[in-house]
């Protein structure tokens, strides 16, 4: 049995892995890693086959669709970034695939951000950057990351339990499993449009069987 993995496919950290779109020529490999969760970073449909693997093997898909960064104004949303972080960063939903179609600069930003968040360089996180983009490369993927504050992101997840406002911010792995964080219930809000492409091809095999009785 060959093992075909998804395009631009590696290991970010243990649990944590990225890649471009699966297609069903990679499922024999996918199910090697014990997923748990899908996290989806572009709008695209998985095709039939995926999703029957998915549905039996009772993978979560969560989307965080990122918009890539272009001129004039359009910046990849730090809300949808953040929410993209704590999936990465919760341990209960490893172990995790992070795909964009290509596995380049939406994959690309989005690691670069996490490894900001465990303080690893600039000049590494470029690099990685590089190493998956290539071409595709952007100076505005390279402006957004540099921009990139972790602190201001981790200021936005707040918990009930903290006995002062003098009370020290959480640290990166406090954040990811704060509860009541606003970002962790999004991140954890079932993907409505799964379920509706889910429900789409359900109905469409329903009238296919129909239509053979």
């Amino acid at each position: 049995m060959s093992l075909c993995p998804p395009i631009n496919f590696a290991l970010v950290a243990p649990g944590v892995y990225r890649s471009g779109f699966p297609t069903r020529h990679n499922l024999s490999f996918l199910r090697t890693l014990g997923l748990h969760t899908l996290l989806r970073l572009e709008d695209e449909e998985y095709p039939a086959e995926l999703l029957e693997w998915i549905d039996a093997a009772g993978i979560r898909v969560d989307d965080c669709i990122l918009t890539a960064n272009k001129e004039p104004f359009v910046t990849t949303d730090p809300v949808e970034l953040s929410a993209a972080l704590s999936i990465m960063l919760d341990g209960s939903q490893h172990p995790v695939l992070i795909h964009s179609l290509r596995g380049q600069r939406r994959c690309g930003v989005l690691v670069a951000c996490y490894r900001k968040l465990h303080r690893w360089s600039l000049a590494a996180a470029f690099e990685e950057y590089r190493r998956f983009a290539g071409t595709s490369s952007s100076l505005l993927d390279f402006q957004y990351i540099e921009l990139f504050d972790p602190s201001m992101v981790e200021s936005m997840f707040t918990t009930s339990s903290r006995e002062s406002e003098n009370a020290d911010p959480p640290s990166a792995d406090e954040w990811a499993g704060t509860p009541g964080s606003s970002f962790e219930k999004k991140a954890r809000t079932p993907s409505h449009s799964f379920d509706k492409q889910r429900s789409a091809l359900s109905n469409t095999q329903m009238e296919h069987d129909e239509s053979i009785l």
